[in-house]
């Protein structure tokens, strides 16, 4: 995970998502390439519940995202947020595509995506985060098998581009939980640690359970999949609190906090 040092302002968050969306990869889409039927039968349903999960409105996200910016006089957030329910729209509608270039069908609802769903409405908008980053950790892993997983020239560049885009998402949500772990003691710190935990083990479990057909094409096992999974949380983990130690060393040692070189302001 990229360096916590400084925080983007919400109006850097802004440029980087208008800028991302208009320099996409180009995708083939008129390619004859199809994958054989076997290849087919072990990533549709695979694809078709990922598809699912990146094609959210966001509702709730955009409520307590509304509630944060107001609190913290911060309205470009909200656009941020904006436009990064937007990037994650595009993924869904980049994989809803290639499904109908291989002649399978999308789905309305999953159980998966019907539990991370109802998960993110639990614990306001930090809960909410957690759930998401959550997500994003294992789509760390999960694209870059499923771009491995098979032949398809389309389905390569599609993965890849949801991969860059990834790495942007985890920063911009990891930088909101270490705004909260600012202001939590470290008990409180500890309890949200600990449900992170229990979150990543379950969601771990069941993107194995659902998706193991993808992992298992792309010569990806149990335990390597479990261990990169972990180790892109546990990195991400240690980035907020090694940064929420540097802030407050920072405000501690200046006698004008706001002047510190490493004090949580936001920056472009």
């Amino acid at each position: 995970m990229q360096s916590l040092n400084n925080l983007h302002n919400s109006s850097a968050w802004i440029d980087h998502f208008k800028q991302n969306g208009a320099h996409t990869r180009t995708f083939d889409w008129q390619t004859r390439h199809r994958l054989p039927a076997d290849a087919i039968k072990d990533i549709a349903t695979s694809i078709a519940e990922f598809q699912r999960g990146e094609s959210s409105e966001g509702r709730y996200f955009m409520h307590v995202s509304a509630e944060f910016a107001k609190a913290v006089n911060d309205p470009e957030y909200l656009r941020a947020t904006e436009l990064f329910i937007a990037e994650e729209n595009r993924h869904g509608d980049m994989l809803a595509r290639f499904l109908a270039h291989e002649e399978q069908t999308i789905v309305e609802s999953t159980h998966a995506d019907s539990i991370f769903r109802w998960l993110r409405t639990l614990g306001g908008m930090e809960g909410c985060i957690m759930v998401l980053v959550t997500a994003e950790f294992i789509a760390q892993v999960y694209y870059p098998a499923l771009r491995d997983a098979t032949d398809s020239p389309l389905l390569r560049d599609i993965c890849e581009q949801i991969i860059e885009d990834e790495v942007h998402h985890i920063r911009f949500q990891m930088e909101r939980l270490a705004l909260f772990a600012l202001a939590r003691s470290w008990m409180a710190r500890k309890s949200m640690g600990i449900m992170h935990a229990v979150l990543m083990t379950g969601a771990t479990g069941v993107v194995w359970a659902n998706h193991r057909k993808v992992f298992r094409r792309a010569n990806l096992g149990f335990f390597r999949y479990v261990g990169q999974c972990y180790q892109r949380y546990t990195s991400a983990r240690l980035q907020v609190e090694q940064t929420r130690t540097r802030w407050i060393n920072a405000m501690t040692n200046s006698s004008t906090p706001a002047d510190a070189t490493s004090s949580p302001r936001l920056r472009a």
